[in-house]
């Protein structure tokens, strides 16, 4: 996980208040986190529920909101867990939705910079004729998550 990804995790944690925050991305089969607080099982699986199932879930001692892109894909999942009296309310709702707009914006540019990074490791492979098209090849296919993206 990034530095600022991890940062998103401990703000999560200060603003609701809650022994643990976990901010999880997807990437194909895995799923990593950063965290915040204590971290324990019910947390990873929790986070990995919001995350598969795209949409908001509220417990009493756990919320999470899910990381989604503007087209929809699911990109992970920010969560507070943890005992807390009164149970959670709008308002940490709320301010988890407001880090996971940020945390969105984080992976993106994670992921942009592993196409580019892709991008220029194949186009110093190929003669010059060739670089237009294998461009488009790799745009429409696509590499969300190649292995040096940082998100490990």
């Amino acid at each position: 996980m990034t530095i600022e990804l991890n940062r998103l995790a401990r703000l999560a944690r200060r603003l609701v208040g809650s022994p643990t925050a976990v901010l999880c991305v997807v990437g194909g089969d895995e799923l990593q986190t950063a965290s915040a607080g204590t971290f324990d099982r019910r947390a990873d699986s929790f986070a990995r529920e919001v995350a598969t199932a795209g949409r908001a879930a509220v417990a009493a001692d756990r919320i999470g909101v899910p990381l989604l892109s503007d087209g929809g894909r699911a990109l992970g999942s920010l969560c507070a867990i943890g005992a807390r009296f009164p149970f959670y309310d709008e308002n940490d709702m709320q301010a988890l939705a407001d880090l996971a707009v940020s945390a969105v914006r984080e992976i993106e540019l994670i992921e942009k910079d592993a196409l580019i990074r892709a991008l220029v490791s194949c186009a110093a492979d190929i003669p010059d004729e060739d670089a237009i098209a294998d461009f488009d090849t790799l745009i429409a296919v696509g590499t969300p998550f190649p292995e040096d993206t940082g998100l490990k």
